[in-house]
């Protein structure tokens, strides 16, 4: 009983020393009397965080993270108003809706083994209980939005041949350009030579193939027979490029000067650049437009919840709340406001207390586990 009496006093003490560092700044919205914090924003976005650190460059990275973070604090609150509505009309979340989920969740997550999925909650902190809770909290914000938004999308048959005839542009093949070429060098000759070689050509296509011709005069040695393969109108420079549209399939341009060289081109093969049939789009046009719905009826629909809910934002002030809660008052916040309070600390955060404290309290009181027990599993976060 002394000993658990000491554990409780040690938190006290680590929570009595925090408060003002800990709760200095760290309050971003306040969504209908439910607070949320730039911890719990941090936890939610780090791993997005992380991966957009490795892959751009400093600037561009923190101006995504940023935009990150707004995302991510919108969809707090959204959640909060949409789950607060759920509640206000009487909803609730069928026990077989959850149990569904959660074995979905175990055999994606585990293939199947519950032992081992209990073990992976208790890694992170949380009990199969707390995890059913974020489960059912999941669930009704999408169970309201199948009420009041995706019921509401109906994509006709005609709304999809409209769209399709409106945009058809949109629905056109890749075009690609196979062609040949034969290169003669002008800055290798003098006027005399080149002339002679310019005339030796065009007589020799006059009887021989193409790719023959281009084998035995082109300077040009990097392909055989001056093929080129396919390439994009925009992979062309302008003056290939102008040419190669207007010549049919089989025929030869006239002779074109380009820098040093001049050029004469065989368009020998083209494909693409016709629209696709209605049928082998029709299942994407109907997906477009119904994204396009969603994102409409979801907007009036937030919107509409945000009317009626009591939102403070303080981080569009450029700062966020300076919240000191009374010690009657904290076992109303977050866990993870809990957790931070606890690790930031200076006796909370020498390396053998913790693990010490979770030893004692994991045998001596559900209440004090539920309190302590993420402590074990979180490392220690930064202290703004």
């Amino acid at each position: 009983m002394n000993k658990l009496l000491l554990i409780f006093i040690l938190i006290g003490m680590c929570s009595l020393h925090s408060q003002q560092a800990i709760y200095k700044d760290m309050i971003l919205a306040k969504v209908n009397g439910k607070i949320i914090t730039r911890f719990e924003l941090e936890q939610m976005t780090q791993r997005y965080q992380r991966q957009i650190a490795q892959t751009y460059p400093k600037e561009i990275a923190q101006r995504k993270i940023a935009e990150l973070k707004v995302s991510a604090l919108n969809k707090f609150i959204e959640d909060i108003i949409i789950k607060d509505e759920f509640t206000s009309k009487g909803y609730k979340v069928p026990k077989a809706y959850i149990d569904k989920e959660l074995r979905r969740e175990i055999q994606s997550r585990t293939g199947g083994d519950r032992s081992k999925f209990i073990a992976m909650l208790d890694r992170s902190g949380l009990s199969m209980e707390e995890f059913r809770d974020q489960l059912r909290d999941s669930l009704s914000v999408s169970m309201l939005l199948d009420e009041n938004v995706r019921r509401k999308i109906n994509i006709s048959p005609i709304d999809i041949a409209r769209f399709y005839e409106k945009n058809r542009a949109k629905f056109l093949t890749p075009l690609e350009l196979r062609s040949s070429i034969i290169m003669i060098s002008i800055k290798d000759r003098d006027e005399k030579q080149f002339k002679q070689r310019t005339e030796e050509i065009t007589l020799a296509l006059k009887t021989e193939g193409f790719a023959a011709v281009a084998n035995k005069f082109s300077d040009l040695k990097t392909t055989t027979g001056g093929d080129m393969g396919f390439k994009k109108p925009a992979e062309l420079n302008n003056a290939f490029r102008s040419t190669l549209l207007e010549l049919e399939v089989g025929k030869v341009s006239k002779p074109v000067k380009h820098g040093d060289n001049l050029f004469i081109f065989k368009l020998t093969e083209k494909r693409g650049g016709d629209a696709k049939k209605l049928e082998d789009v029709r299942s994407y046009i109907k997906s477009y437009l119904s994204d396009q719905d969603e994102m409409r009826f979801r907007h009036e629909f937030i919107s509409q919840l945000r009317k009626n809910a009591s939102i403070e934002d303080f981080s569009k002030k450029g700062i966020a709340k300076n919240y000191l809660p009374s010690l009657k008052n904290t076992a109303l916040l977050p866990v993870n406001l809990k957790v931070k309070t606890f690790w930031s600390t200076p006796i909370c955060s020498m390396p053998w207390l913790a693990p010490w404290i979770y030893s004692k309290v994991k045998t001596s009181s559900k209440w004090a586990l539920a309190q302590v027990s993420l402590l074990a599993s979180l490392s220690k976060p930064a202290v703004s």
